[in-house]
């Protein structure tokens, strides 16, 4: 296994040695390569492991414009008794995404699709389980989805693109993330043409914990720290010291 010390320690060497023209670092590298090995792996634990968080969550999938229209007084997204989120209403097709938290910990979301309208569906965001989040049966968005009638998106409720809050049960540091459904009369994100349900992609940043796996030095001399989840960190001389 690869540690901490010994990947810090070989990069201040390296770096060390093709720094010959500033003499202050130098001096800081050679003090750092001058100090007991466990003592340089004891200060920098917080470089030990890396993850991010999820902001952006896209969709591509086509809705089945031949689904039958739910009844409009049967459904309502506030309410438990006639949402999808409480499982009182089934959706009429489903996708789950998997987002991380600020620890780099994933939660499923599910995204529910219901016909409720010629060309107009309702749309419900919501963690599985609910108890991931603190909102009530884990509903973390609500809103419409409307197509043109050539099947392509028209637009979709401000309540489900704009940033979400998300409130993690626990400790965990509250993540915002926006979703992404599609473009006014374009085929790149929800479409409703009369066939299959299909997911064509699903795109989502953020990356679990990942564990320090590298180091390198770049041509601004900041140390590059890589970790297993592909993530790299730019660091400063300083922040070693």
């Amino acid at each position: 296994m690869v540690t901490t010390n010994a990947i810090l320690t070989t990069t201040l060497a390296n770096t060390y040695s093709t720094t010959t023209n500033n003499s202050s670092s130098n001096q800081s590298f050679q003090s750092l390569l001058d100090n007991d090995i466990e003592q340089i792996a004891s200060q920098n634990k917080k470089f030990n492991t890396l993850s991010a968080p999820t902001t952006n969550v896209s969709i591509g999938a086509n809705l089945n414009a031949n689904q039958s229209i739910f009844p409009a007084s049967d459904y309502s997204a506030s309410d438990p008794s006639k949402n999808m989120a409480s499982g009182a209403v089934t959706p009429d097709f489903t996708r789950n995404v998997t987002v991380f938290d600020s620890n780099g910990n994933p939660h499923t979301f599910t995204m529910g699709f219901l016909k409720t309208g010629a060309n107009e569906w309702s749309v419900e965001v919501y963690a599985s389980p609910a108890s991931d989040v603190t909102a009530p049966n884990g509903q973390i968005a609500s809103g419409t989805v409307r197509f043109n009638d050539n099947g392509t998106f028209k637009s979709a409720s401000h309540s489900l693109t704009d940033p979400k809050t998300i409130h993690w049960t626990g400790d965990t540091k509250s993540s915002h993330i926006t979703f992404d459904l599609g473009t006014h009369n374009k085929t790149d994100g929800l479409t409703q043409y009369a066939s299959s349900y299909n997911v064509t992609s699903v795109n989502q940043d953020g990356a679990p914990l990942g564990k320090l796996t590298g180091a390198d030095v770049n041509k601004l001399n900041q140390i590059v720290l890589t970790y297993s989840n592909g993530l790299t960190k730019n660091i400063a001389l300083s922040q070693l010291l």
